[in-house]
């Protein structure tokens, strides 16, 4: 994620006391954003990159949803990862409150859209990153979106109910 689009989330962040933020997704942004959050929780589906990012990131809580597929090589990971419908990453919000943050930046992103929805608190903000990828978009109809691109065309949403 470019810094514009940290910059917009930090701005958001920083507008709420104390917020209670939510990423699928894990990476930089956690690291650089999970400081000026209440309660930060950031969901993986990556053991590897979940203990990385852990380290880095210590004021964030992360939550691995490990698949049992070995890692490496990296693209057979992904290849696999990509087949599997990992229910309990995309629902695991739906038991655990409300969120003023949403970021989903993560997989199976139009499905976490539709989870992000219920549990948004009332005023809350949901950020979309790669937005630009057309198979998102039906997820997000109906919410109130401003649109932020980067210099290389990569698109944040930020979206209210």
């Amino acid at each position: 994620m470019k810094n514009c689009h940290i910059g917009r989330i930090l701005s958001a962040t920083n507008s709420i006391k104390n917020p209670r933020v939510l990423e699928w997704g894990i990476g930089g942004s956690t690291v650089e954003l999970s400081k000026h959050a209440g309660e930060w929780i950031g969901l993986e589906t990556s053991p590897k990159w979940a203990h990385s990012v852990a380290l880095a990131a210590r004021n964030a809580t992360i939550i691995c949803f490990d698949q049992g597929i070995p890692t490496d090589p990296e693209h057979i990971y992904q290849d696999e990862l990509k087949k599997l419908p990992l229910n309990e990453y995309v629902d695991w919000p739906k038991a655990n409150g409300v969120f003023d943050i949403i970021i989903v930046d993560g997989r199976k992103r139009a499905r976490c859209m539709e989870v992000a929805r219920s549990v948004l608190a009332d005023g809350g903000t949901i950020f979309l990153h790669d937005a630009i990828r057309t198979y998102y978009w039906d997820a997000c109809v109906g919410l109130n979106k401003i649109v932020h691109v980067d210099e290389r065309g990569n698109e944040l949403w930020e979206m209210s109910k």
